[in-house]
C-alpha cells in the first residue's frame, strides 16, 4: 500500500485499525478524541484514512448531510508531516461533491496544537460546546424517578416535531427536511413523549459498543418549566446501565440547558471549539 489517503472502502479491517489509532491518541494526549461512527454493524462510509508504510497514522471522519463537522486524529509521532493537511484536502473534495461551501473542524479546547492547526488553515472559531457525561454516582436516583412513556417517532409526528423545534434558529422548511432525514435514518433512534396524542418532546439516541449519545433534545415551549425535560432524560438513562457512557453536547453559553443537564446528573467532561473553514473556488 502506498503512502496517502484512502477511503474506508479501500481498506479492509479499517474499523479495528481506526479504533486502535484513536485509543493510542487518547492515551498519549489525555483527550477525548471523538470520531464519527455509524452504529455497530453498519457500513462505514464517512472516513478518510492516511497510511504510511502500511500503517494507519491518521483519520478524518465526517457525517452525511450538508452541515459537515469534521473530526480526526493523527498519531502523535507522525504530526508536523502534513498528514492533517492531506486529510483535509480529501475532506474538502467530499464537501464540494455535496455542494457544501464550508465545514466545521472540531478541536478540543485543551489541545493547543489542534486549535493552532485549525487557525493556521484559516479556521474561525464559531462557537464552543461542552461535552457532558452522566455521573452514575452523583446523579439522581433513577429508581425514584417517575416513569413516562417514550415512543419511537413516526411519520405522523413530523409537523409536531417541526413545531417543537420552532425556536432552533432554522426556518420551517429546513427544520422539516432535517426531521424527515432523522425519521428515515437507521443510525439512531428518534424518541418522543406525547401529550394528548401530540409529540411535545424529542431526543435522538445513538448507541455504540461503549457509548450512548443524546442529541437534538427539545421540548415544546408550552411544556417547559414542568420538569418534562428532566423526566425524559432520566427515563432514557434508566433504560441503560453504567457499562456505557451516556454523553451529550451543549453550547457553552446556553445557561438554561446547562442548568437542566446538571440537575439531571450530567457533568462537563471537556470542551470543543468549532472552527469554520470556508472553501475557496
Amino acid at each position: 500500500m502506498r503512502n496517502g489517503v484512502y477511503t474506508t472502502a479501500l481498506a479492509p479491517g479499517a474499523r479495528r485499525a481506526v479504533d486502535s489509532l484513536v485509543e493510542k491518541c487518547r492515551a498519549d494526549d489525555g483527550l477525548e478524541m471523538p470520531i464519527h461512527r455509524f452504529p455497530d454493524g453498519k457500513q462505514e462510509t464517512n472516513q478518510f484514512l492516511y497510511f504510511e508504510a502500511g500503517e494507519l497514522v491518521g483519520v478524518a471522519t465526517l457525517p452525511p448531510g450538508p452541515e459537515i463537522e469534521v473530526l480526526g486524529v493523527v498519531r502523535p509521532d507522525c504530526r508536523m508531516r502534513s498528514i492533517g493537511r492531506n486529510l483535509l484536502v480529501a475532506v474538502e473534495a467530499e464537501c464540494r461533491s455535496r455542494n457544501a461551501d464550508s465545514y466545521l473542524l472540531v478541536c478540543e479546547a485543551a489541545s493547543k496544537s489542534g486549535c493552532a492547526f485549525a487557525e493556521r488553515l484559516g479556521g474561525v472559531c464559531e462557537f464552543s460546546e461542552h461535552l457532558m457525561e452522566f455521573d452514575w454516582d452523583a446523579g439522581p436516583k433513577l429508581s425514584e424517578v417517575e416513569v413516562i412513556e417514550l415512543h419511537a417517532a413516526r411519520s405522523q409526528d413530523l409537523e409536531d416535531l417541526v413545531h417543537v423545534r420552532r425556536d432552533q434558529n432554522q426556518n420551517v422548511d429546513q427544520s422539516r427536511r432535517i426531521i424527515e432525514q432523522w425519521l428515515r435514518s437507521e443510525a439512531h433512534e428518534l424518541l418522543v413523549v406525547r401529550r394528548e396524542n401530540h409529540a411535545v418532546g424529542m431526543i435522538r439516541v445513538t448507541r455504540s459498543k461503549n457509548e450512548i449519545w443524546l442529541n437534538s433534545f427539545a421540548i415544546d415551549g408550552s411544556y417547559r418549566g414542568e420538569g418534562l425535560g428532566r423526566l425524559m432524560l432520566a427515563n432514557v438513562v434508566r433504560d441503560h446501565d453504567r457499562s456505557r457512557r451516556i454523553l451529550l453536547e451543549v453550547e457553552t453559553d446556553n445557561e438554561p440547558a446547562l442548568g437542566l443537564y446538571r440537575s439531571a446528573g450530567f457533568r462537563e467532561s471537556t470542551t470543543y471549539r468549532y472552527y469554520r473553514h470556508t472553501l475557496t473556488s
